[in-house]
Order: C-alpha cells, then sequence, then structure tokens
C-alpha cells in the first residue's frame, strides 16, 4: 500500500503538466549521463516515464514533452550530442507507450519489441565492417585483452560469444524497453487507479501466434543458411526467445495468483533466476508451451 502510494505521488507530479513532465524526463536522463554506475537503471526508468507519459497524455502532448526534454538535456548538459542520444533513448519507449495506448493490449506492443530488437540485430550483423562475426570477434578480442593481463581469453569461447553478440546486444535492449513498458503501464494504472491493471501487469501478457512460428523459421535459418544471413537467424532466435520468457514469467505469476503465494516466493524466484541466466532456457520453454497449449487458461479453468 505504501508503495503504491509513493508510485501514485511521483506519477500524479509527473503528470501535472507538461512542464512536470518536461522537467523529470530531462533530469533523470541528465543524471544518468553525469552518473554513468547508475545510467542503466536511470535509462530505464526513463523510457518507464515515456510510456507513462504517451498513455496519459496522448500522441501530442507526449511528441511536446519529448522535444521540450531533448532541448532542455542539451542545455543542461551543454553538448547537443547529448539530446540527440535523448532522442534515440525515448523514442522507442514513446512508440511502444503509443501503440500500447491505442491498442490497449501487449499483443501488439510484443510486435514492436520484436521489430526494435531485430533492428539492433540487423544494424549488428549488416552495418559493420566486413563479415560481422569476424568483426565481434576482433572486437571482443580486444576488450577482454585489455582487462586479462595474460591476454590468454579461449579463442574459441570468443568466437561463440562473437556469434551470438548481435542478439545479446537486442535481447538486453528488449528486456530493458518490457521492464519499461511494465513500468510504465503499472504507473499509469496507479495514476488513474486500475487496480486491476496494477496489480498484475504481467497476467494478459501473450505474444502472437505468429511468433511460434517464427521461432523454429529463425533456428531454421541459422542452420541451413551461410555467412551474414545464418547469423542474422540465430541472433533473431535469441530474440523470440527472450519475448517468450516474459510469456513464461506471465505464466509463473499467473500460477502465484492462483495459488495465493507471498510476494516473497516470485522475489526468491527472481532472484534464481538472475543468478541462475541457465534458467530463462527453462522460463522460455514454459512461454513457448503456454502459447501452444494455452496453458493458462487450463489453470484458470481448474
Amino acid at each position: 500500500m505504501m508503495a503504491e502510494t509513493l508510485t501514485e505521488r511521483i506519477s500524479a507530479w509527473i503528470l501535472r503538466s507538461r512542464w512536470h513532465a518536461t522537467l523529470s524526463l530531462a533530469a533523470i536522463f541528465s543524471l544518468g549521463w553525469w552518473l554513468p554506475p547508475l545510467a542503466g537503471p536511470l535509462f530505464a526508468f526513463s523510457c518507464a516515464v515515456v510510456v507513462l507519459i504517451a498513455l496519459q497524455v496522448g500522441t501530442r502532448g507526449s511528441l511536446e514533452v519529448g522535444a521540450l526534454s531533448a532541448a532542455a538535456v542539451a542545455l543542461l548538459t551543454i553538448k547537443p550530442a547529448v539530446g540527440l542520444a535523448f532522442v534515440l533513448l525515448w523514442l522507442p519507449a514513446w512508440l511502444l507507450g503509443e501503440v500500447l495506448r491505442r491498442s490497449g493490449t501487449l499483443r501488439a506492443a510484443s510486435w514492436v519489441l520484436l521489430g526494435l530488437g531485430a533492428m539492433i540485430v540487423a544494424l549488428a550483423v549488416y552495418a559493420v565492417p566486413g563479415e560481422a562475426s569476424s568483426y565481434w570477434t576482433g572486437v571482443l578480442q580486444q576488450a577482454l585483452s585489455q582487462v586479462a593481463q595474460d591476454g590468454g581469453a579461449n579463442a574459441e569461447a570468443v568466437a561463440q560469444l562473437a556469434a551470438l553478440f548481435p542478439g545479446l546486444m537486442g535481447a538486453s535492449a528488449v528486456v530493458v524497453w518490457v521492464l519499461a513498458l511494465l513500468l510504465g503501464r503499472w504507473m499509469q494504472a496507479s495514476y488513474a487507479e486500475e487496480h486491476t491493471l496494477q496489480g498484475e501487469p504481467f497476467r494478459d501478457w501473450s505474444l502472437p501466434n505468429a511468433f511460434l512460428l517464427m521461432l523454429p523459421l529463425a533456428f531454421l535459418l541459422g542452420w541451413l543458411g551461410s555467412g551474414d544471413l545464418a547469423l542474422f537467424g540465430q541472433n533473431i532466435g535469441l530474440i523470440l526467445g527472450v519475448l517468450f520468457m516474459f510469456q513464461g514469467l506471465a505464466v509463473i505469476h499467473t500460477v502465484a495468483g492462483l495459488r495465493q503465494w507471498p510476494w516473497q516466493v516470485l522475489l526468491a524466484f527472481y532472484v534464481v533466476l538472475i543468478l541462475l541466466a541457465q534458467l530463462a532456457f527453462v522460463v522460455s520453454g514454459l512461454g513457448i508451451a503456454d502459447k501452444a497449449l494455452d496453458l493458462r487458461q487450463r489453470l484458470q479453468e481448474r
């Protein structure tokens, strides 16, 4: 209850006027720029605020706030390039919020997430000089040689990591965007006192049916293709796997709600998920099974 009250107050202050929203966005992003150790959380929170504004204010108002915030960031940091960096951070979050506001479902936002992740993968594969795998292998070897005194990084391990590096970059961005989308949606629900939506933002997460077909096609492309085309297929499969992981988390949240598990159980699960990254594959498999077999519907009918 205390957390809900705090969230309501923060959301209400941000949404009080366009100037409040502009000041909030510019201050949060600028702090992230000035404090690199906190850049990740602050930039992610900036994206959540952008989603909140897009959901509550609408297209014209959110565009005005975005333009004012970019100018404010450039003035605060005395660097126009930082204002451009803000626009690059703002645009995907605004697009997610706008699509969610217009469609009212996370299903449509899933297409935007896949498109954004695919764009990052495509840039990392096709916009680099030479063959992408060789390029990222060289980048990683150089980075690892600077932190390892003996410079003895395992060449095979580096090559394997380089093959998945475009997907890892895209997947990391998708995770941040999903968290920002859910947090912004939760903040908007708290402000509007939509308590059902506020209570379980995960429960209605369901990917489009086409994703179930695209996943094996991506792996088939990675297996049968060659060169950059195979690399693109493998890494798109990684993006799809991350999206299915969130559907698997929706199943877990549904089970927790039906069994009335205390919040500490979910917290412990997320701690284990962070510590044991391999568990993400199991959760993705659960999400695939839910899409194919409609597990949540069956659980709720019992």
